[in-house]
């Protein structure tokens, strides 16, 4: 290593007292590095999820392995079970009412200027669980080597930065981390190998402090094309996505000290890298020499928010992280108990030789016969969700039977395998009606966003033929009445119609919609209409209650309007209630729920 760049190093990380250079000394070191290494506006380089299966240095590309972005089914029902099983927590790590769930940032400088600026627009945000508490705990110049030990100062930092939020390290249940190290030398493999072990050794080291922790959310680096000194510039911080790929890929090989049992469940956070203003596949993230800072390492202001948006949208919308950062569904993960002396069947297969998810709940009230039947189908993207979460209390309390079904996601089967495993769920109860109380005659299906989705497609899909297949098929799969929560219809015109440009984009090709379909949405536009519930519009519909909130930032309203107006034309029953402001789930859920039992009552009666 050159003095220069020793130097540069010590400054930029350590910031030592002992033979500081002058402020014209670092400027013309840095102006002496810049020369050598000029700002690039993009590399050449592939970010990791636009690489798939071709390789970088022999290194296959993707987020997970096989060039996938999207984790293993397993491990994302492993991460879902997790976090349903968060609750609120006192200070000595106890379950309390009126406990709560920390998140923390573990992680360098660039770190806590980006979840400085993530906890002030999260903080402005409404539908957020009550019970969260964000807690940067990442600091300058304490990079991957300094956490990974637990007899680091770092350590007693975040402590402190804890107490001072009014919480305690046995309150910390998420984390996210990003890290690097400084000055790297050795190139690759090397060094992102280093990495990844003080990346593992940091993941333990934050248990051992914080023993409650569950979930850690790992990101790499942003953009470092402009980088003007030797702290972490390209193509190191390209390269520490791969360490963190091989975290997790550990975890889900079963490799011992980060299997389920000995660590917390590792996923993902936001990726947040691009190849400079050439941007990328998934979304319009670009990085511009305005977005960092004179360095060319750390985030500028509009930099720091960029990564702050990135880490909001991924905490509201990915299916492991909802559960507990958002209100309705930390709500639905601790669903009020059954109503006393409710009849239970849990985990009913409802076809032969069945999938693990296609299975159902039953819950009958504890007395009486013949009650009217409510199918709830969840939500979650078609790509994760689950039956445990459905209010199925709020419908057996006013006198229905409830099924709450789960179906095969679209990592499992493409469309038309969703509303094919609904269709067979609805036959099969209906010909074992007489077996558990309730009437064949009078069923209604409720569901939420993907759920939505799917039970639109119910109530106007119940005479196709091509979606009945299995078993119990003189059964009808026909519905008496629908309740459809902020569902999607057109996928084709969600982007035209967002709420604004930070609302989810659905043209990609790894949008919830492509990946229902197996492909891009704009080049299978036959397969979107086949999974448009408005393409079954007839007369014979039943009726339908529409709820929707007007600031959905992941499904328009305008996909309910559609739903809306062509239900009208037909001449079918249907209202729409519009919850002003409302987001996706959340409040547009707690209060549209109550108007759905309203409806049940009305037309299932």
């Amino acid at each position: 290593m050159s003095p220069l760049r020793i130097l540069l190093v010590t400054i930029g990380l350590c910031g030592l007292a002992i033979g500081q250079p002058t402020q014209e000394m670092r400027r013309q070191q840095r102006e002496q590095y810049a020369k050598a290494n000029p700002p690039r506006e993009s590399t050449g380089l592939v970010p990791l999820p636009d690489l798939g299966t071709a390789t970088y240095k022999g290194e296959e590309g993707g987020l997970y392995p096989g060039g996938k972005n999207i984790p293993p089914a397993a491990h994302i029902e492993a991460g879902l079970r997790t976090a349903r099983e968060l609750r609120p927590l006192d200070g000595e790590g106890k379950a309390s009412a009126n406990g709560k769930i920390v998140l923390l940032s573990v992680g360098m400088s660039n770190t806590t200027q980006e979840f400085s600026m993530f906890q002030r627009v999260a903080g402005q945000q409404q539908g957020l669980n009550p019970q969260l508490v964000i807690v940067d705990g990442a600091q300058g110049g304490q990079t991957a080597i300094v956490t990974a030990n637990p007899e680091s100062r770092y350590w007693t930092v975040v402590e402190e930065r804890l107490r001072a939020a009014g919480v305690t390290p046995a309150q910390v249940q998420v984390a996210w981390i990003k890290q690097a190290n400084a000055g790297p030398q050795k190139g690759w493999p090397e060094e992102a190998k280093r990495l990844a072990a003080d990346l593992v050794s940091t993941i333990h080291t934050l248990r051992k402090k914080c023993p409650n922790v569950k979930m850690v959310y790992l990101s790499s680096r942003i953009y470092a094309g402009y980088a003007s000194t030797p702290l972490n510039p390209e193509p190191y911080a390209y390269e520490g996505a791969f360490a963190v790929k091989w975290v997790i890929a550990d975890q889900l090989a079963g490799k011992p000290g980060l299997r389920y049992d000995e660590a917390p469940w590792l996923g993902w956070g936001p990726y947040l890298w691009t190849d400079g203003v050439k941007g990328r596949r998934a979304d319009d993230v670009v990085w511009k020499r305005e977005d960092v800072a004179d360095d060319g390492t750390h985030p500028s202001n509009s930099g720091r928010e960029k990564v702050a948006r990135m880490l909001l949208a991924f905490f509201r919308n990915n299916p492991t992280a909802r559960p507990w950062f958002t209100a309705g569904d930390a709500g639905a993960s601790r669903r009020p108990p059954l109503p006393q002396g409710t009849r239970t069947w849990k985990d009913i297969a409802y076809v032969a030789d069945p999938h693990e998810r296609q299975k159902l709940d039953l819950y009958v009230p504890g007395e009486g016969r013949n009650w009217p039947l409510i199918v709830a189908v969840h939500g979650g993207a078609w790509r994760a969700g689950s039956k445990e979460n459905e209010p199925v209390g709020a419908f057996l309390s006013k006198g229905f039977a409830v099924a709450a079904i789960n179906y095969r996601l679209s990592q499992h089967a493409q469309f038309p395998a969703q509303i094919q495993d609904c269709k067979a769920a609805i036959r099969w109860l209906r010909a074992h009606a007489q077996q558990f109380g309730f009437d064949p005659k009078h069923v209604g299906v409720y569901g939420t966003s993907a759920g939505g989705h799917l039970v639109a497609m119910l109530g106007t899909a119940g005479a196709v033929k091509e979606f009945e297949v299995g078993d119990f098929l003189t059964e009808s799969s026909a519905v008496q009445a629908v309740a459809d929560f902020f569902g999607p219809t057109d996928f084709l015109q969600m982007d035209a119609h967002r709420v604004n440009d930070k609302a989810m984009t659905h043209t990609l090709p790894n949008s919830p919609e492509s990946l229902l379909v197996g492909g891009l949405i704009t080049e299978n536009k036959d397969k979107v209409a086949r999974a448009n519930p408005v393409t079954y519009v007839t007369k014979s519909a039943p009726p339908f209650l529409i709820v929707h909130g007007d600031n959905d930032m992941l499904v328009p309203h305008h996909q309910s309007e559609l739903l809306l107006g062509a239900l009208q034309k037909a001449g079918v029953k249907v209202r729409l209630v519009t919850i002003k402001g409302g987001p996706h789930g959340g409040e547009t859920t707690s209060k549209g729920l109550p108007m759905a039992v309203e409806f049940f009552a009305e037309k299932l009666r």
